[in-house]
């Protein structure tokens, strides 16, 4: 769904949703209800008791054959003057627990959303991670959840209030004067005509602003990201000049919302203020006939105020409730995305040899498109196997079916002669682990990065980094181990970063491994050390080693040639050098290189 695509302003299934997600929370709900619900009574009640106050106190005892005296007169009015304290005081403390709960149940509702996806997320595979852009979902994890806080905070909290108040305040009405009640709630289907077409301006304003933000944020996120292309091309001039446009664009869309509001909010408060005008004008009449006294008159001035209040919020709620749907819609689709993994094995075997045997496996990223056809080919227990091959043959991708990030549609990968389907992906991926072409650190302690999640002493991590050649530059470090290393880890070469990516593996120490262009981003100066990490690291396991560098996988046991997703050789490299093919040419074409 686009960000800037609009959903209905209520829509009962994903409502029914969201408050399914509060099972958990179902108490404090409630309470926040009940509070809120009293909390409107009690805020109804004071201009009764005005009322009865006003009748009682000042306008009763004045009457000739009045049973007050001064004495009883003063009783009535602190009494009152207490209850009207006591309802004060009702008021603060259940508003002030309606928020506090409404608030914690949108923060809680919020929380069990964000752990559910990015657990969701966690699980989906490289296909789906491909084809959802990373702001897509980071904004389902950040923004979109955000709305459905607010839908609790603010929206659900408020519409019951308003709900309530109106009705209450009605009842109250016609409780005290059932005539001047009805005049004076005459004028609600005017409001709510005018509130059925601000809805229907608000949503066309609302999608304007919605596409607005789009556009802006895909910039921002298009040309910082690429600033250094437009500092290189001397394009900063330009690029000011189509940000202008397009903050311009949003302030047009923002000062167009604020139109539609700022047309329905005076128009409504016209109503509201005619109405409370023809209730003190046939009031007044109704007072001096004596069919009402001047308390229940001042009660319904009172009241009738407060009658067109929740009018008002109602209106100011439809954009964050529009918002919420939005939002809501957009996280129960990412919740309801099947899994594009295959189902998961359930075999754990433990005593792995580590060979693999790829028979017919034929894959592709797109439909009818494949990259690998029909491969065939035996990786041994223990034994080194490297693949070469032009860019787009194919390499990165077995290492991709390999670990299950994608899944071939056809033919069997078999580890130990148990299909790989049949284990257990997460045990499947603590057997066989790849080192990638571009290696990941977090922005954690460089321990942390080495370990992730393992539990080892320092000392232990210490011989962990020596054996991956990574230990010198470590302990030039200022805090050592306990070095927390940026985004990215840029403060460290390329090759600094494969040695730490080389020391992590040990530490998770896989039957067999995947070195996929593993030595791609080494610098001259640690080309030493990361052959002697690499052959330390491929002792007594399976490696199958990818790269475009045929100097280091001259030591293979067997290298398979690729072209165009099929294998066109196999060998040893002395075998595949003496056929003179397809290798050779390789081979010949990189040392040439080398030599100029």
């Amino acid at each position: 769904m686009s960000q800037d695509e609009i959903v209905k302003g209520y829509d009962r299934q994903i409502i029914k949703r969201l408050f399914l997600a509060t099972k958990p929370y179902r108490m404090i709900l409630f309470l926040s209800v009940f509070s809120l619900v009293a909390a409107s009574v009690a805020e109804i009640l004071l201009p009764v008791l005005i009322q009865q106050t006003v009748d009682q106190v000042f306008i009763g005892p004045q009457a000739a054959n009045s049973p007050f005296d001064s004495s009883a007169r003063l009783d009535i009015l602190v009494k009152n003057s207490m209850l009207f304290l006591l309802l004060l005081l009702v008021m603060v403390v259940f508003n002030f627990i309606q928020n506090y709960f409404l608030n914690k149940t949108g923060q809680s509702v919020m929380m069990d959303l964000r752990l559910a996806l990015y657990e969701k997320t966690m699980r989906q595979s490289m296909k789906f991670l491909q084809e959802n852009p990373l702001g897509k979902i980071v904004t389902r994890l950040t923004n979109d959840l955000e709305t459905i806080n607010e839908f609790f905070s603010s929206v659900f909290g408020s519409l019951i209030k308003d709900f309530f108040l109106m009705v209450g305040i009605t009842i109250a009405l016609l409780l005290l004067d059932w005539r001047l009640g009805l005049l004076s709630i005459g004028g609600l289907p005017l409001v709510m005509l005018l509130l059925f077409f601000f809805r229907y301006w608000s949503r066309q304003a609302y999608r304007k602003l919605r596409q607005s933000v789009s556009r802006l944020n895909t910039f921002l996120a298009e040309h910082l990201a690429g600033m250094h292309i437009v500092q290189l091309f001397v394009k900063e001039d330009r690029t000011f000049a189509k940000f202008q446009q397009e903050n311009k664009a949003l302030l047009k869309a923002n000062i167009g919302e604020m139109y539609v509001l700022a047309t329905f909010r005076p128009v409504a408060d016209l109503v509201s203020s005619l109405a409370i005008a023809l209730t003190i004008w046939i009031g007044a009449g109704y007072y001096q006939e004596q069919w009402l006294s001047l308390g229940v008159l001042i009660a319904f001035i009172s009241l009738v105020q407060k009658f067109f209040e929740p009018i008002m919020s109602i209106s100011e709620k439809l954009n964050l409730m529009q918002s919420a749907m939005a939002g809501g819609e957009r996280v129960f689709e990412l919740l309801d995305t099947e899994e594009h993994s295959r189902n998961d094995g359930t075999l754990k075997p433990n005593k792995i040899t580590g060979e693999l045997r790829f028979e017919s496996v034929t894959f592709a990223y797109k439909a009818q498109e494949p990259v690998l056809h029909e491969l065939s080919f035996c990786l041994e227990a223990g034994k080194k196997t490297a693949i070469v091959g032009p860019s787009g043959s194919g390499k990165t991708s077995i290492a991709q079916v390999l670990c299950r990030m994608w899944e071939a549609q056809s033919g069997t990968i078999s580890l130990d002669g148990t299909d790989i389907k049949s284990i257990e992906l997460s045990h499947l991926r603590s057997l066989i682990q790849p080192i990638q072409q571009e290696v990941s650190l977090f922005g954690m302690s460089i321990r942390d990065n080495v370990l992730m999640g393992k539990q080892l002493s320092d000392k232990e991590v210490w011989t962990l980094l020596e054996r991956a050649q990574a230990a010198e530059f470590v302990r030039r470090l200022a805090m050592g181990l306990d070095t927390v290393l940026s985004e990215g880890a840029f403060s460290l070469s390329g090759g600094q970063r494969q040695l730490l990516a080389f020391a992590r593996i040990f530490a998770q120490d896989p039957p067999v491994i995947i070195m996929d262009e593993a030595t791609s981003s080494i610098d001259s100066e640690t080309e030493n050390q990361i052959q002697t990490a690499m052959q330390e690291l491929t002792k007594q396991r399976t490696s199958l080693v990818i790269a475009h560098r045929l100097s280091t996988i001259v030591d293979a046991d067997l290298i398979i040639v690729l072209a165009a997703g099929r294998i066109v050789e196999m060998g040893s490299h002395s075998e595949l050098m003496a056929k003179k093919a397809s290798y050779y040419k390789l081979y010949q074409t990189q040392t040439h290189r080398s030599s100029e």
